[in-house]
């Protein structure tokens, strides 16, 4: 049996930012983040597909009828040529299905309008972070555990990806928050060590 790497930092008395290696189903959370699109559609790969191998479609399924919903009620959002359902950055949560954890969709990209393609940066994961956090105080979420936001299809550097977590988890966390504990979950040995020393960095 492996042993799980984990490193825990302390926030004011009784909260937390924790780092993790493993698979994120696996995190034990009140609420688990999986990336989405602006239509909230599955995109089966990466931790969408981890998550979907033990939730089911289910949650998935809820999922785009909130996009269409929100779509119906508010319009749909022009981003650049293009119309979506949900507005770019934003937090959507649904059931989990099959597992415990209720899951976070979040929409953690932009659009290039000149070459007509998505996209994620450093500052779009602090900006959906910080709208992950907004919405876990909203459905009463005590606990988190977030993937490396735009690591995987946008290529975003695991560091600047962690970084963008830690910085806007360290100051929601500083406030008055209900959410007491922030997970960020890395699969792989590498990642997990690439992210625990911009934790190291940022939180010791």
């Amino acid at each position: 049996m492996s042993t799980i790497l984990r490193n825990e930092y302390t926030i004011g008395k009784n909260k937390a930012i924790e780092i993790q290696q493993g698979n994120i189903v696996d995190y034990i959370a009140d609420a688990i983040v999986t990336p989405a699109n602006a239509h909230l559609e599955i995109e089966p790969q990466g931790v969408s597909a981890a998550i979907l191998r033990k939730s089911g479609m289910e949650p998935f399924k809820k999922a785009v009828d909130l996009a269409k919903n929100y779509a119906k009620e508010h319009g749909f959002t022009n981003v650049g040529d293009i119309e979506v359902r949900v507005p770019l950055f934003s937090a959507h949560v649904t059931d989990g299905g099959k597992i415990s954890q209720k899951i976070i969709h979040s929409v953690a990209l932009s659009y290039d309008p000149k070459k007509r393609c998505a996209y994620c940066n450093k500052e779009i994961v602090e900006k959906s972070v910080e709208n992950i956090l907004k919405k876990a105080e909203e459905e009463g979420i005590k606990s988190i555990g977030i993937p490396a936001l735009g690591a995987g299809v946008y290529k975003v550097p695991i560091e600047d990806s962690v970084e963008a977590i830690v910085t806007e988890s360290k100051k929601h966390l500083e406030g008055k928050s209900l959410v007491d504990r922030i997970g960020i979950v890395l699969y792989g040995e590498d990642s997990y060590n690439e992210g625990k020393k911009v934790c190291d960095k940022l939180l010791k």
